[in-house]
């Protein structure tokens, strides 16, 4: 777990100097944190509706 968050506290300053190159503007690399965030969220929020369900 703990190599898993030092692979992603490396490649995600990476993704967002690369981003904000290719689109022009900081905004968008900015934005590629915010979607990391979402799309965490939305795994979280699916497995635990499908925690829920199992124990029924």
């Amino acid at each position: 777990m703990f190599g898993l968050a030092a692979i992603g506290g490396a490649s995600v300053p990476l993704l967002v100097g690369y981003v904000a190159e290719r689109s022009g503007s900081l905004r968008g690399g900015l934005a590629v944190p915010l979607v990391g965030a979402l799309v965490m969220l939305a795994i979280f929020a699916l497995l635990t509706r499908m925690e829920g369900k199992k124990r029924v």
